[in-house]
């Protein structure tokens, strides 16, 4: 499985590189690095599923943060430069250690954010996009995204997918624009940690996750219409 549908993958993202450098179209290039991010994500989660399914271990591991968020600052900023957007990445000291339900929505937050970099900032300008944490206390800290890109036009009201996603979170979305007249974005979400069972250091969590419990709530009563309708169906 993985040596066939890595070598797909590796196959399209070659692809959407040898397209991206032939095209002059402004929405096209933006739209290979969307797709580039997308084909680089999927190539990851083949990654971690084939390890489950080679540890025969249903169970996703603790995970390493500081790295993953280094390794995604990479996929990221060559993904959108190979639509042509010039988006650096600045990640700072994180929490070495986070649990899965965290390490997804951080991989969420960063995508969503360079995606927004991707479809508004204007061609030819320097983007950022940087990750930070404020400690506070031995428990508790607050993980901060911020995006700083120029645009043709102000946003009126930070992303809704963003801001739906950090509120859940117990964190919050604002979007501004600077002395420059840059538009910037910032996420905020709350953490604690809790001490793993060995001895090891702590893994940072989320402080709460009203997202995952409606993303998952909405997931069953899709799942309960497909059955009705397919029974509907199987009695006519």
């Amino acid at each position: 499985m993985h040596d066939t549908i890595s070598n797909s993958l590796a196959t399209e993202g070659a692809i959407i590189k040898a397209l991206a450098r032939g095209s002059r179209d402004l929405d096209i290039s933006r739209q290979l690095a969307e797709l580039s991010l997308v084909n680089t994500e999927a190539s990851k989660r083949l990654r971690q599923l084939v390890t489950q399914l080679s540890d025969g271990d249903e169970r996703q591991p603790r995970i390493r943060l500081q790295a993953e968020a280094k390794a995604l600052a990479t996929s990221i900023e060559n993904g959108c430069a190979a639509g042509g957007v010039a988006l650096t990445l600045d990640v700072g000291t994180l929490p070495r250690y986070a649990s899965p339900v965290l390490g997804a929505h951080f991989t969420a937050i960063m995508r969503e954010l360079a995606t927004n970099v991707i479809r508004h900032s204007l061609p030819g300008t320097e983007s950022s996009l940087t990750v930070s944490v404020d400690r506070e206390g031995s428990d508790a800290a607050v993980l901060r995204f911020r995006t700083e890109n120029e645009a043709a036009t102000s946003l009126t009201g930070p992303p809704r997918s963003l801001s739906r996603r950090a509120q859940a979170l117990g964190g919050s979305c604002t979007t501004r624009s600077n002395h420059q007249g840059r538009v910037v974005v910032e996420v905020s979400q709350p953490l604690r940690f809790n001490d793993f069972a060995d001895g090891d250091e702590a893994d940072a969590v989320c402080v709460r996750d009203d997202f995952t419990a409606a993303e998952s709530s909405t997931a069953r009563e899709a799942n309960a219409d497909r059955d009705v309708s397919a029974t509907k169906s199987e009695r006519v």
